[in-house]
């Protein structure tokens, strides 16, 4: 739920969708499915104190709906978690439906700068005065938001820090308009570092806003922070609006990055209308925003310019604003070039040898790289970003060609990334990739990591993988070829249990850390 949002039934403003702000949505739909997939929902609460230990847990905050505290997996391992609690009186349909929809919108996104849901647990009310608790328990980020660092810091950033904040930023939003969703409440204040540092990641929070789209579709509720809307958002049009009031709210960041806390293009002090009529006059009055008192590189102020149009219209898309020269200085894309093609090899080592696995044994490592803790992905992530050259989180089919080279053909660049696709998204998504490189890490799986994957393949939740199970996430990736291979390893009872599922990926990764030679899967 939005914390800090205020909301209308009024009408609003206009945007442009038919720009390529949602271009590449409908490609979405195959890997929204297997990512929610592995995001467990119980139904009864007590399953919650079965699998992790509340005692000891630390407060992180406290909203209006509920608080956010730590807690951890029994039996140890698999780090620390973020467990939110959410209280909703009398059981409300409508603000239960409105948090149904924030799960699940959340749960469907696998980007490494979107905070990653990993399971959750509603309680049913006993009675009919008693409300409903909702469990989300989310990857842990204890390096604190974007907006209390900057106040920490006193002053603007640097142009590079910026734009190092920034790129993750833009591309966490355009994952999210990729998968038809606008997220509506683009501010500092929902990007929170995983953990301490500068070079720290950035994770966008809090879907309470969110709304899934279609191509097309207006958008008329008046819901948002105030400083952070755009003027289609606050009324100026009543022709509706869309995804590009976030790329305007990225443009409001960008500017306090630069300028300093609670400097913004039309605010400055943490005095800002509560009125939305009242913020527009304030735009429309203005006409372009204030100058920054800090002279900028015509890059940053190129960017700006774009992000902040008052017409919809003019503002480029993210997938544009990706692209911006303010995210390529020349000497940052040499070093990139030159520790890419060191990764490359790596990359395409892991890669070439995950290829020749079943499709069984691919999705059971795809399950692993969802539920290991993010922190823990820090080595991976960096290599997977210096292969991803616009940014977004995701690999192309052209990327993984670039990357590689003249190493692989036309033909076995096609092969590869189709066996890497598993849910035939046209896109190699994030855990797609993670699970390759985990394989052939030659690192020991925690066991608590294993415990989960396993579980989040247990659709059921019956102890048990059955046959079925694995059916439904493969879909047309299902055949002879991997019944066969499901039926040798899960033995004469025709399940998985938790062993074999762990003896199913230790024999993987042996063979995957041994093989590293390409030979094209016929």
């Amino acid at each position: 739920m939005g914390c800090t949002s205020s909301t209308s039934s009024d009408a609003d403003g206009a945007t442009d969708l038919s720009k390529p702000a949602l271009s590449r949505q409908t490609l979405g739909d195959a890997a929204d499915a297997l990512t929610s997939a592995f995001v467990k929902q119980h139904w009864d609460a007590s399953d919650l104190e079965a699998k992790y230990d509340l005692s000891g847990s630390r407060q992180l905050g406290k909203g209006a709906f509920g608080v956010v505290r730590t807690c951890k997996r029994l039996g140890g391992g698999g780090g620390e978690y973020a467990l939110k609690t959410i209280s909703l009186d009398f059981a409300s349909a409508s603000a239960l439906k409105e948090l149904k929809n924030e799960i699940d919108i959340q749960r469907a996104l696998d980007h490494p700068h979107i905070a990653r849901i990993v399971e959750t647990f509603y309680a049913k009310p006993t009675g009919p005065t008693e409300g409903v608790n909702v469990h989300i328990l989310m990857e842990s980020l204890a390096g604190g938001s974007c907006k209390t660092r900057l106040r920490d810091n006193g002053g603007g950033y640097s142009e590079a820090l910026v734009a190092q904040y920034m790129r993750q930023m833009v591309s966490a939003t355009l994952h999210c308009h990729e998968h038809g969703v606008v997220h509506r409440d683009i501010k500092l204040e929902n990007f929170v570092f995983e953990r301490a540092g500068d070079d720290a990641a950035l994770k966008l929070i809090d879907f309470g806003l969110s709304v899934r789209v279609a191509s097309g579709d207006r958008l008329r509720d008046q819901v948002g922070t105030v400083a952070f809307m755009a003027p289609e958002q606050l009324g100026a049009d009543k022709g509706g609006y869309g995804a590009a009031v976030d790329v305007w709210a990225l443009g409001v960041c960008t500017y306090e990055l630069l300028a300093g806390p609670f400097r913004r293009p039309y605010n400055t002090g943490r005095s800002v209308p509560t009125s939305h009529s009242a913020q527009l006059r304030i735009i429309q009055r203005a006409g372009a925003p204030k100058p920054l008192v800090s002279p900028v590189s015509p890059a940053a102020a190129s960017f700006l310019d774009g992000a902040l149009a008052l017409q919809p219209g003019s503002r480029p898309s993210a997938e544009e604003l990706l692209r911006h020269p303010f995210f390529r200085p020349e000497e940052a894309e040499r070093a990139a070039r030159g520790a890419g093609r060191q990764s490359a090899a790596k990359v395409r080592s892991c890669m070439t040898t995950f290829s020749h696995l079943t499709p069984l044994e691919r999705l059971a490592w795809d399950a692993v790289a969802f539920c290991t803790p993010p922190a823990a992905l820090h080595s991976i992530r960096t290599r997977i970003a210096q292969l991803d050259a616009d940014g977004s989180g995701s690999l192309s089919r052209a990327e993984l060609a670039a990357a590689f080279g003249e190493a692989l053909s036309a033909a076995q660049v096609d092969t590869l990334f189709a066996a890497i696709d598993l849910d035939s998204s046209g896109v190699i998504e994030y855990s797609e990739i993670v699970g390759p490189l985990l394989s052939g890490a030659g690192a020991e799986l925690d066991s608590a990591t294993v415990a989960a994957a396993f579980e989040a393949l247990d659709a059921d939740e019956s102890g048990q993988i059955s046959s079925g199970e694995v059916m439904s996430l493969l879909g047309s990736s299902w055949s002879d070829d991997v019944a066969a291979k499901f039926k040798f390893v899960a033995g004469e009872d025709g399940e998985l249990d938790l062993a074999e599922f762990e003896q199913l990926l230790a024999t993987l990764g042996e063979v995957s850390r041994r093989n590293s030679v390409w030979t094209p899967r016929p």
